[in-house]
């Protein structure tokens, strides 16, 4: 239980819009993991090559503790396109992004009624996507310096990837990890079998 308590306080999920539906799985090799989500149409796997992993799923959300001191967080939101603009454009894309990273922001102040301090935010290519790299302080949380997230539009969901960044962890570190992940990132228009890659993955 304090694990969980810890990591609500440490990580600061998204909750303004609903989350998309992916059944999530952490598939361990003898170099890292693959990190799988998938629904009836799409999937997405990002390997992460770490010496350590856990899993650390508390129902709504998904934590994967890496080298025994980063707390990654993914999450998935459904992502709405009322005027159907073509998102293979990456100005459309970054104009979304945008949008969805000041709607959290405005969430976190007005609703959850958290004070944020020094926003940043970056936009680029990073493997086969293009992220949306943004971050702010948190004083109202002591153990914690910033909160770091990089979103991308993957599908019809905003892929989310989040990891606190505590009193005694560097920022280029931090930023670093995300950089890890979502350079790995790979996309593919149809489900994964999740029991299946396992066996794949591990010889079995």
């Amino acid at each position: 239980m304090r694990r969980i308590l810890f990591l609500i306080i440490t990580t600061l999920p998204m909750i303004a819009l609903s989350q998309q539906s992916f059944e999530r799985a952490v598939i361990e090799t003898a170099t890292g993991a693959y990190i799988v989500f998938t629904n009836d149409s799409n999937s997405m796997v990002i390997y992460l090559d770490t010496a350590d992993i856990e899993l650390m799923d508390t129902e709504n959300n998904f934590f994967i503790q890496v080298d025994k001191k980063w707390t990654l967080q993914f999450f998935t939101l459904s992502f709405q396109n009322p005027n159907n603009n073509d998102l293979s454009n990456l100005d459309n894309q970054k104009s979304s992004l945008f949008q969805y990273m000041n709607y959290e922001l405005e969430y976190i102040k007005n609703e959850i009624k958290m004070n944020i301090e020094n926003e940043k935010v970056f936009w680029g290519p990073l493997g086969n996507k293009h992220f949306l790299l943004w971050h702010f302080d948190t004083p109202d949380l002591p153990a914690v310096q910033k909160q770091l997230y990089m979103t991308a539009i993957c599908f019809n969901s905003f892929l989310n990837i989040n990891v606190p960044l505590m009193n005694d962890q560097e920022y280029v570190d931090g930023v670093e990890l995300l950089n890890r992940v979502g350079r790995n990132l790979v996309l593919h228009d149809h489900p994964i079998d999740i029991e299946e890659m396992y066996k794949k993955v591990n010889g079995s």
